[in-house]
């Protein structure tokens, strides 16, 4: 809508921008409620709420805004429930900061916690829940999740209960007033609603932000944890920063335990993570190096709210942050022992049973830079390694296929037709018209 349709564009095209005209700006913007599959639209004090099914996926849209969805935003979601339970396995009271699609508290119900409480100001995103029950394990029903409808700042002060793991996954931080969810202060509030060894998450993006944003949150970050391992999404767009006011020291015997668990490395299957390692790799920055990356300057605070106004400056001149990629230890050519990924090549060597090639081949799908992929090739922990099966999912043994998940049957048997195995798809194929699946080839 700022810069209208390209000087070369056709006479046709030029009608259809969405600029040119009322109805070409509906055609692309309106939802008509009749070709959805799903739809769902609610206004309350707080927000519009629309959830719509367009084609293959579906969105969630907050005062236009899409928020949530089960395309590209799935990975940062399933992953936001999933890469701190890996670093504190005992969790058992979870809170939840932003409901969305649901996609993260249903997630963590695949562990083993005890309570999720989920805050959530829009009552119109709740009620839109009911379209995303597909892909969050009907969260709201499972009897161990409570919601509470409220601002996450007033719950945090006056909440009598502390957690094992606090995941804050509010909306952009341009959005007016969402900044005061990247506060010292909402921080220190976090902070002081942990356990001992608990866990504080906190969502942040790289796409229009620029360095200086991500740094500004980053700082305000630690200045309150004296502990923090950055993990990402594959993409490198999103950060899953995860903090601690206690050392965060990865146990990966219980690391690989978890993920045995048949729900977890189900739902792990469905955003493409077959074994541990390849999960490992999403850890970029360990609590050692942290503090070294970040440059000096000012926080974030209530009473200079400098991220409500730069925000937005960086969206609208479409800025990219480079922070991950930057600090990535494998673009850097850091170390093995600098990454969480390293040290598990490591501990499986001191155990005998170092990282095979498949897995190490897992690893470099995710690895989007050849750089990248030939410092993993090249590190002295797997060199000449025996090739020895594997006796644990965790490890990279498949699933059975008649007993696996249906994310699992979906990934292996997509996985063996890519690579022309049909003989190793089929059973999986077969699993999956057990299990009632439909699948459309997409």
């Amino acid at each position: 809508l700022f810069s209208g349709p390209e000087a070369t564009a056709s006479a046709a095209d030029r009608a259809r921008h969405p600029a040119s005209s009322f109805d070409a700006w509906r055609q692309r913007y309106v939802v008509d409620p009749e070709k959805a599959k799903y739809y769902y639209f609610e206004e309350d004090a707080q927000t519009t709420v629309l959830g719509i099914n367009k084609g293959r996926t579906i969105y969630l849209y907050v005062n236009g805004k899409p928020d949530a969805g089960t395309a590209a935003d799935l990975p940062t979601q399933v992953l936001l429930g999933h890469l701190p339970m890996f670093l504190v396995p005992d969790a058992r009271n979870v809170l939840v900061i932003g409901h969305g699609s649901g996609i993260t508290s249903g997630s963590m119900t695949r562990h083993p916690v005890e309570q999720v409480d989920i805050v959530e100001i829009s009552p119109g995103v709740l009620n839109a829940d009911s379209i995303f029950t597909e892909f969050n394990y009907r969260v709201l029903d499972d009897p161990r999740v409570r919601t509470h409808l409220d601002d996450a700042q007033s719950f945090l002060r006056a909440v009598p209960r502390s957690y094992d793991l606090i995941i804050s996954e509010p909306s952009n931080p341009w959005v007016a007033g969402v900044s005061g969810l990247f506060t010292q202060e909402f921080f220190k509030a976090m902070s002081a609603k942990l356990n001992p060894g608990g866990l504080a998450v906190v969502w942040f993006h790289t796409y229009e932000q620029s360095d200086e944003e991500v740094n500004l949150v980053m700082r305000t970050i630690e200045s309150v944890f004296p502990y923090a391992i950055v993990g990402r999404s594959p993409n490198y767009l999103d950060i899953i920063l995860i903090a601690s006011n206690d050392p965060i020291e990865p146990d990966f015997e219980a690391m690989e335990n978890r993920f045995d668990l048949p729900a977890v490395r189900n739902d792990l299957a469905s955003i493409g993570i077959p074994n541990l390692a390849s999960m490992l790799f999403l850890y970029t920055l360990t609590q050692e190096r942290f503090h070294n990356v970040l440059p000096a300057g000012p926080l974030n605070t209530i009473a200079h709210q400098r991220l409500e106004y730069r925000a937005p400056i960086s969206l609208f001149y479409n800025k990219s942050s480079h922070f991950l990629k930057r600090i990535d230890p494998l673009r850097r050519g850091a170390p093995a022992d600098s990454m969480i990924l390293g040290r598990y090549f490591s501990y499986r060597a001191a155990a005998g049973e170092p990282v095979r090639d498949d897995e190490l081949e897992d690893v470099m799908r995710r690895a989007y830079k050849k750089r990248a992929a030939s410092i993993l090739r090249g590190l002295p922990l797997i060199e000449g390694t025996l090739a020895r099966p594997p006796d644990r999912s965790a490890r990279g043994l498949l699933p059975d296929p008649g007993t696996a998940g249906k994310y699992e049957a979906i990934f292996w048997k997509y996985r063996f037709q890519k690579e022309g195995r049909p003989d190793l798809a089929l059973p999986y194929s077969r699993r999956l018209q057990t299990l009632g699946h439909v699948d459309h080839e997409e």
